[in-house]
């Protein structure tokens, strides 16, 4: 096999590559910060605030639960939020994820 045929074949298999959390965990994407309103005024930095939503990429394949082992019901693409430092951040495939516990959930978003 040659050189440039083996670099295929890696590149390929991490293409393929797939993240799942395990026990309790979900995997989150932190909502970028918008520098620019939609009106166009610029905004100096990140708020700092105590929470941060993200968007939630991935679920185990178990059922999750909280401090009462009660099932709670959470899906990828729903919109969450959590103490802002909770979780560990990773990289994965270029992206920027973090895993937190279920139970650090402090409020799930919806629209009505």
């Amino acid at each position: 096999m040659l050189y440039a045929e083996r670099l295929q074949t890696w590149s390929t298999k991490e293409d393929r590559m797939k993240i799942t959390p395990v026990n309790n965990n979900i995997i989150v994407q932190k909502e970028k910060f918008q520098a620019k309103t939609e009106s166009g005024l610029h905004l100096p930095s990140e708020p700092d605030t105590p929470t941060v939503s993200a968007k939630v990429r991935a679920v185990p394949n178990t059922e999750l639960k909280d401090v009462n082992e009660e099932p709670i019901q959470i899906k990828e693409g729903t919109v969450v939020m959590f103490d802002r430092y909770q979780g560990a951040d990773i990289n994965f495939k270029g992206t920027a994820f973090t895993i937190i516990d279920a139970e650090h959930i402090l409020a799930v978003i919806t629209e009505d």
